[in-house]
C-alpha cells in the first residue's frame, strides 16, 4: 500500500532539507511505501535549488507553480497528483511531525473513518495554548462545526489524512487558492457525507520571524470561506437549528411591529433604581426592591445604554439576547433528551411563542432574566443527569445563583438541583450532604451578597416586600385567577400537553430515568409558584418550559404529524398577538 506526502512548499529554504529527510525517515506499518509530492508555489529563496539536490538523494516528484498562487493552489495541485491508497498534507516547516504518519493511519485502516484530522489541541501538552493563534483557531473551528455539523477540536490544522476514495473525491470541488483551503475542505468533506475523526498530535509552533507565513487578517476570508463553503450544507445538517431561528427573528419583528416593546406598570420603577444605580438619591417613596431582585438586569441596562444611545434601546437588546439565549438552550434540552430536533423544535417554539414569554419578556419589564436563567440551569442540570459530571451541577448552581440578581425565577431551578441530587444519591446522606452543600454555596452567595449590601444601605429586606404584597393582592376567587393566567398562556398547547401526558404515562419504562427523574425535579421546581400571593400570567409563565417539555414527548411519537403541529402552532401565535386586545376582553373572566 502506499502513502501520498504532499507537501506544499513557498520560501522555504530553511527547514526544506530537513523535512525530506524527516518524511524519508517517517516509520510506516509494515508493507506501506511512500510517495512524496512536492509543489513549489513559485518560491524566490532559494528552495528550487535545493529541491533539484534533494532529489537526487531522495526519490520524490516536485511540481512547479510558474507564478505565486497560494498554499490552497499548491495543496489542490498535490492532491490532483497523488496516487497513493492514502494522502497526506505535510507543511514544509518543521510545526508538523512526519514521525506521527502511523498514529494517523490507525483510524483509516480499521475503517472508523475516510478522514483523520491531527489535532494540536487534543494534546494538553501543547506549548501554544492560550495564544492568540490558539484562540483564533478555537473560533475558527467553532464556526465551522456550527454550519458543518462536526464536532472538530482543530480545523484548521495541516495534518489531514485521507483515503484514496475521500480525496478523489473531495479535491474536483475545491476552489481556494489560499489558506481558506482549510475550511474548504472540511466544508467538502461533510458535503460529501465523510465522517472525520480526529486523534492527538505533537506541535511546534513558530513564529513569524521563524517564517511562519499565515496572519491574523487571513482569519477573514476563513471565516468567509466557511460561510461561503458551508451555507450548502447548514440546511442539510442544521434544518431544525435554522428554523428556529428564523422563526425566532421572526416573533421579534411581529412583536415590534404590533406589541411594543410598551411602557408598563412596573417599569418606572426599574427606571427609577437605574436611576438610583447611577447615583441619584432615592425620592421618598422609593422601594428598594428592584434592587434587590433585578440588580443585575438593571446594571447590564445601564451598561448597555451608553452603547445603544438610552435606557430603553439597551433594555430591548438586552430583553431580546436572553429571549434567543432562553430559547436556544431550551431547544438544546429538548434535542438531547427526545434524540429528535423536529420534536425540539415545535417544543421549544410553543414556549418561545407563548403569550407571557414573548409578550412580556420582550416588553420593558425584567422577567425574562429569571426565566432565562431558570432554563439554562435545566439544560445544565439535564447535562449532570446524563453525565454524572459535577462540573455540570455545579454550572446549574451558578445559573441560579446569577439568575436570582435577574430575578427570583431562577431560584425555583435550585429545587429541580435539590431534587435530582436526593433521588440520585438516596441513602448515600454524605455524598448528599457534600454536593447539596457546595452547589447551595454557589446559587446563594451572590444574593447573600446583593441582599446584605441592600440592607447595609436601605434597611430593606425581601420580607418587607413579601409581606406587603401578601396583603396588597385581592382576588375575588383564586381559582379564577388560576384558570384565567394558565388559561392564557396554555390555550391550545393544552392539547399537546394532555397528549404528552398520555404518552409519557403509556410508555413510562421507554422514557428513559434520566428523563423521569428530570421531568419529577422540574414538576417539583413550579409547585411553589402555585402558592405564590399574586397569581398572574408574568408569575405563572415559569411553568411552560414543564408543559412544553411534556408537549415534546407527543411531537416526537407522533412525528410525522407535524402539519398539523404546524397549524396548531400558527392557532397559538395568533391567539398570543390577538389575547389582549381580542382573546382577554371576549371572555371577559372576572377577577
Amino acid at each position: 500500500m502506499k502513502l501520498t506526502v504532499i507537501v506544499p512548499v513557498f520560501n522555504e529554504s530553511r527547514t526544506i532539507g530537513q523535512i525530506i529527510d524527516r518524511i524519508v525517515q517517517a516509520p510506516l506499518p509494515p508493507g506501506f511505501e511512500k510517495e512524496i509530492v512536492v509543489v513549489d508555489d513559485f518560491s524566490a529563496d532559494g528552495t528550487r535549488g535545493m529541491l533539484d539536490e534533494l532529489k537526487r538523494k531522495h526519490k520524490f516528484q516536485v511540481i512547479l507553480h510558474e507564478k505565486n498562487r497560494g498554499k490552497g493552489a499548491a495543496m489542490r495541485t498535490g492532491l490532483a497528483a497523488a496516487t497513493g491508497e492514502f494522502a497526506v498534507i505535510q507543511d514544509a516547516d518543521l510545526e508538523y511531525d512526519p514521525n506521527e504518519y502511523t498514529k494517523l493511519l490507525e483510524p483509516l485502516l480499521s475503517g472508523q473513518a475516510e478522514i483523520v484530522y491531527g489535532s494540536r489541541y487534543m494534546n494538553k501538552k501543547q506549548s501554544d495554548l492560550f495564544s492568540v493563534n490558539y484562540f483564533a483557531n478555537r473560533i475558527l473551528t467553532f464556526i465551522s462545526n456550527l454550519f458543518n455539523g462536526q464536532r472538530l477540536t482543530d480545523m484548521e490544522t495541516c495534518h489531514k489524512m485521507y483515503t484514496k476514495n475521500a480525496y478523489t473525491k473531495i479535491a474536483p470541488l475545491l476552489r481556494s487558492e489560499r489558506f481558506d483551503i482549510e475550511p474548504e475542505i472540511t466544508s467538502s468533506a461533510a458535503r460529501c457525507g465523510f465522517s472525520i475523526i480526529e486523534v492527538p498530535i505533537s506541535y511546534e509552533p513558530r513564529t513569524a520571524r521563524e517564517g511562519k507565513k499565515i496572519k491574523w487578517h487571513d482569519g477573514i476570508p476563513a471565516v468567509w470561506a466557511i460561510a461561503r463553503f458551508g451555507i450548502r450544507g447548514l440546511w442539510r445538517v442544521r434544518q431544525w437549528q435554522v428554523m428556529l431561528i428564523i422563526s425566532l427573528a421572526v416573533l421579534v419583528l411581529l412583536f415590534g411591529a404590533f406589541q411594543g416593546p410598551n411602557i408598563l406598570g412596573d417599569t418606572p420603577t426599574y427606571v427609577q433604581s437605574i436611576e438610583v444605580l447611577n447615583g441619584a438619591q432615592p425620592s421618598a417613596g422609593f422601594i428598594p426592591n428592584r434592587l434587590l431582585t433585578t440588580f443585575l438586569g438593571l446594571e447590564l441596562i445601564n451598561l448597555l445604554s451608553h452603547i445603544f444611545g438610552g435606557i430603553y434601546p439597551a433594555w430591548f437588546v438586552l430583553n431580546c439576547s436572553l429571549y434567543f439565549l432562553a430559547c436556544i438552550f431550551f431547544f438544546k434540552i429538548l434535542s438531547r433528551m427526545l434524540k429528535n430536533e423536529q420534536a425540539a423544535y415545535f417544543g421549544t417554539m410553543f414556549l418561545a411563542a407563548n403569550y407571557g414569554f414573548l409578550i412580556f419578556g420582550l416588553n420593558y419589564l425584567m422577567d425574562v432574566g429569571g426565566w432565562s436563567f431558570y432554563i439554562f440551569a435545566l439544560y445544565f442540570l439535564w447535562r449532570y443527569s446524563v453525565s454524572k459530571k459535577t462540573s455540570h451541577i455545579l454550572w446549574s448552581a451558578a445559573m441560579v445563583g446569577l439568575g436570582g440578581l435577574f430575578k427570583e425565577y431562577a431560584f425555583l431551578a435550585a429545587l429541580a438541583i435539590a431534587m435530582v441530587l436526593i433521588l440520585e444519591n438516596g441513602q448515600r446522606l454524605g455524598a448528599l450532604a457534600k454536593k447539596a452543600a457546595l452547589t447551595a454555596f454557589i446559587a446563594l452567595v451572590p444574593i447573600v451578597v446583593l441582599y446584605s449590601c441592600v440592607y447595609s444601605y436601605f434597611g430593606y429586606t425581601y420580607a418587607d416586600w413579601f409581606g406587603s404584597n401578601s396583603v396588597h393582592y385581592v382576588y375575588a376567587s383564586r381559582m379564577i385567577e388560576y384558570i384565567k393566567s394558565l388559561g392564557s398562556l396554555v390555550n391550545v398547547l393544552a392539547l399537546a400537553f394532555i397528549a404528552g401526558l398520555w404518552v409519557i404515562l403509556r410508555h413510562w419504562r421507554d422514557v428513559g430515568r434520566e428523563a423521569r427523574v428530570f421531568l419529577f425535579s422540574l414538576l417539583v421546581s413550579i409547585i411553589p409558584i402555585f402558592f405564590w400571593p399574586a397569581i398572574t400570567q408574568r408569575i405563572m409563565t415559569v411553568t411552560i418550559p414543564f408543559i412544553a417539555i411534556v408537549s415534546a414527548f407527543f411531537f416526537r411519537r407522533q412525528k410525522n404529524k407535524w402539519p398539523v403541529f404546524a397549524a396548531l402552532l400558527a392557532i397559538y401565535v395568533l391567539a398570543t398577538f390577538l389575547m389582549d386586545s381580542v382573546v382577554l376582553k371576549a371572555v371577559n373572566l372576572p377577577f
